[in-house]
Parts: C-alpha cells; structure tokens; sequence
C-alpha cells in the first residue's frame, strides 16, 4: 500500500490582499530535469492556490524519511516562476524581472528560522541577480518569460528535518504591497466647490495637503496625501471631501474612490516618487 508523505510546500503572500487568494498572479512550474526526476522518483506537484506542495508516493517503509533523505543527497530541484497578472508590478514592491537583465533568484539557503526563501522579509532588490551571472537551466530554455527562479537544495532542506512530524517545511514568499502618493483631481461639474476645500480620513492617520485650483484647467482642483499611502484590495479607511463656507462645512463627497493598480504614475521630475491618480467629477 502506497502512502503521501509531504516534502515541503512553498506559500506565497501579498499583503496588497486582503479579500482574496493571489493564486492566478505567479505561475510556478518545474523545470525539465525537475519533472524528469519528479516522474522517476514517483514525486507529486499538488497546487492549492498560492500553495504548491511537494509529495512523495513512498511505500509503507519502516523510516521513509531516512530513506528519502539518502535518496536527495546533494539534489536541489529547480522552479520557474513567471507573472501571469499584468498589474501585479504595480500593485506590489516588484521589479519586471527578467526582460531588464535580472531575474529573481529565491532559495532555501538563507539562514532564516522561517525559511523565507528570500533575503529579507519581503521580496525586494537584494534578490536580483544579473541574468548573466546566473547560469540556470531554467534561463536558456527557449519561450519562457523568466520572471524568477526557485533554488530547493536538499542539503538545507535535510538539516531542517529531524522527524518525520517536521514535514512538510513551509518556504514563504512574501510579496509586499506598494505604496503610493494618492492624488485626487476633482472636476467641478456644477460649481459647487466653492470656500476652503479638504480632505478629511475616517480610520486612517493619512493626511492630503490644501486642495488648490489647478491654474490651467477650469473648475478643476487637486490634492495629494502627504506620505505615501499603501495600495490594498479592500480598504478599511476612507477618505471625504469638504468644503468650509465661513462657519459651515459640508460634506461634498462622502466617501471618495480608491485608486486602482493602473492609475499608476512617474513623477515628472522626480522618477522614483510613485503616484495614484483618481479623478472625481462632482
């Protein structure tokens, strides 16, 4: 009788997420003599989502684990990873990868107690490699859009495992959401934005500076937050535009609209400021 015993299972996480799985933004597929050695050795890929788990069709043996152990002895198994959501660039602290010169190269060699498969605890540059320093079966293999590669080496997966209730080992990657300046423009439509406009948050400290008039358009106003404000699939805050009339103020916009991954932006003079722009018609 034929029983799984489950290896390990690499988990991915972005915290832009909050309302649902991030399953269909990678895909991590094996390589050629991953597979080749996945099939000989009677090994399972099983995808749950943003999980995929390693697991071996063993036999019932005395100490599968031990055996196991002998069979990967100095193996590490390799995994393509590329992107299948075309603003997950800009929604998470990502770089495009490899069409830039660099691919991402995660690996289970750090000395991480959590066994996060990057340097730091998300995702970031320091992972970077020049595609020409990597030599990587995974690189030269013709119609892949190399995005980042995945490095098992079994040696340090061994070490981690003293019993067979260790397994499987969980290797983290964890993506982190992007944040960004938001910039609301509002379009007067019925000349109504009239006295000291602002922007007032409800379940947030993120403050907007003055609104001000925007000289060359008509009836049109701006503003933008003073820090950066992290992008989220669902938020819990909100934000709503006031007007001050000597001692009134009223609320012209309850609840304002958040930004979406493609209203993205480069400062003009400054490339490296970030903005989300959101255009109001009130």
């Amino acid at each position: 009788m034929s029983f799984f015993m489950k290896i390990f299972q690499i988990v991915l996480t972005n915290s832009y997420y909050k309302s649902h799985d991030l399953g269909h933004d990678f895909s991590i597929q094996p390589t050629a003599s991953t597979i080749s050695w996945m099939e000989k050795r009677n090994i399972r890929l099983l995808r749950y989502g943003s999980r995929i788990v390693l697991v071996w069709l063993a036999q019932h043996y005395d100490d599968p684990l031990e055996l196991f152990k002998k069979k990967v002895e100095g193996l590490t198994i390799s995994f393509i990873v590329t992107l299948q959501n075309s603003q997950l660039l800009n929604l998470s602290e990502l770089e495009i990868g490899h069409p830039t010169g660099t691919v991402y190269y995660l690996h289970n060699r750090h000395p991480h107690k959590d066994h996060l498969l990057h340097s730091k605890t998300f995702i970031g540059p320091t992972d970077l490699l020049e595609v020409q320093a990597l030599a990587h079966e995974a690189l030269i293999q013709p119609g892949n859009a190399v995005w980042g590669v995945i490095d098992i080496d079994f040696s340090y997966w061994s070490a981690t495992v003293s019993k067979q209730q260790d397994l499987p080992i969980t290797y983290p990657i964890q993506v982190k959401n992007r944040a960004t300046f938001w910039r609301y423009y509002f379009v007067d439509m019925t000349q109504q934005l009239t006295g000291e406009l602002s922007i007032v948050a409800n379940g947030t400290s993120a403050s907007f500076a003055a609104v001000q008039h925007v000289p060359e358009r008509l009836h049109t106003y701006w503003t933008e937050s003073k820090a950066p404000i992290e992008l989220y699939d669902h938020y819990a805050h909100s934000f709503a535009l006031c007007k001050r009339d000597k001692k009134n103020e009223t609320i012209v916009v309850a609840k304002l609209p958040y930004p979406t991954p493609g209203t993205l932006t480069r400062g003009r003079t400054n490339k490296k400021k970030l903005y989300s722009d959101i255009v109001v018609y009130v």
